[in-house]
């Protein structure tokens, strides 16, 4: 905590008495744009690592996780939920499906409509790779306690989804170490 402390005012939550986070328009605000790109820089250089060996890196990830949560079964749903052209979604699905990561069959109830699932090994993959990002996310924030961070963590994700207009699931990678 010590490292953040400047980053926070010298008023104190009345429920918990921890410091509380200094108001918009300060110098610590003013910063938050620096230190999204420093760490968005540092995750993605770590997981672009931890992801080399998977078809499309990052991307291929997640799709996979997309996938785990179950709310984006379709190929034109997923595309649309993480941002990809749906053209560059079907070539990336080539390639995770050839990896046996992931498989496609026609809807049931709309042939037109392609269902994109998880393969066991896909699981087993994500499942794999979750407990590794889990690592990461813990190093990029050294000396912050576990509920801080998930606390943090939990804030921008639902910033994120308020953004995008999506709402928030399961947790996919909870969803894959359990076999869902």
């Amino acid at each position: 905590m010590k490292a953040y402390a400047r980053y926070m005012t010298s008023a104190a939550d009345t429920d918990t008495g921890q410091p509380v986070p200094a108001p918009l328009g300060s110098d610590a605000s003013m910063e938050l744009g620096w230190a999204l790109d420093v760490l968005g820089r540092e995750y993605r250089g770590r997981l672009s690592a931890l992801m080399s060996d998977l078809p499309h890196g990052q991307r291929g990830h997640q799709v996979l996780l997309a996938l785990a949560r179950g709310d984006h079964r379709s190929q034109a749903a997923l595309a649309q939920y993480l941002g990809i052209d749906r053209t560059v979604m079907t070539y990336l699905l080539d390639d995770l499906e050839a990896a046996d990561l992931v498989v496609r069959r026609a809807d049931p109830t709309d042939r037109r409509r392609r269902v994109v699932d998880l393969t066991p090994s896909g699981r087993d993959h994500l499942a794999e790779r979750c407990a590794e990002v889990g690592r990461i996310e813990r190093a990029l924030f050294p000396g912050m306690a576990d509920a801080e961070r998930a606390r943090l963590c939990a804030q921008l994700v639902a910033g994120a989804h308020a953004l995008t207009g999506t709402m928030p699931t399961v947790e996919a990678c909870l969803r894959a170490a359990d076999g869902e």
